[in-house]
């Protein structure tokens, strides 16, 4: 936070000039996604393999996204997913890589039948909005073809930022009040 208003305030920097410059610096940061998503929308996007959830990540994801649960899905091959124990709740799976097999080297996935919600021990994805490459694994060991809707964050999305950044320039009306009334 502090390093998005270090680029327009200072010490002596006015509410008028603040308004005025955070509305300019949203404005531009709203442009370059929109030119983003107009850019996946017009481009095909270079994959590192043909897997159909590959396919789908780049049909939804924006070009950062795309590139981050690419790199999940590289590292997703070097692990082995076994299933551990399963029952009418939930199952229970075991992700280690090939070459180490230590016990403090193992992830657990667990999914619950259910709901389908799949988690991980490593919680990257509470963490960070996306799939952990032990989830991957998962889901291609399981030859899902898509990315389950509830793992795919809105503001990720291609198109979703129309969604989302129109919610968030709904505040600058504030701006404009206090610009009017107050300065």
């Amino acid at each position: 936070m502090n390093s998005f208003f270090d680029e327009f305030v200072n010490a002596s920097t006015g509410l008028k000039e603040f308004i005025e410059n955070s509305r300019k610096t949203l404005e531009k940061q709203h442009l370059r996604e929109r030119e983003a998503d107009y850019e996946k929308k017009n481009k095909e996007r270079s994959k590192i393999t043909s897997s159909s959830l590959e396919n789908h990540a780049a049909s939804t994801y924006m070009k950062e996204m795309l590139r981050r649960f690419q790199h999940e899905l590289k590292e997703s091959g070097a692990y082995v997913v076994i299933e551990k124990k399963s029952n009418a709740i939930y199952q229970h799976y075991e992700a280690y890589k090939t070459t180490v097999q230590e016990e403090y080297r193992k992830y657990y996935v667990l999914i619950v039948t259910e709901n389908g919600t799949i988690t991980c021990v490593c919680r990257k994805f509470e963490s960070s909005g996306i799939l952990c490459r032990h989830i991957i694994r998962y889901l291609y060991k399981m030859q899902w073809s898509e990315i389950p809707k509830q793992y795919i964050t809105l503001r990720w999305m291609v198109g979703g930022n129309e969604r989302v950044g129109a919610l968030q320039h709904k505040h600058p009306k504030i701006g404009d009040f206090l610009l009017k009334g107050i300065c």
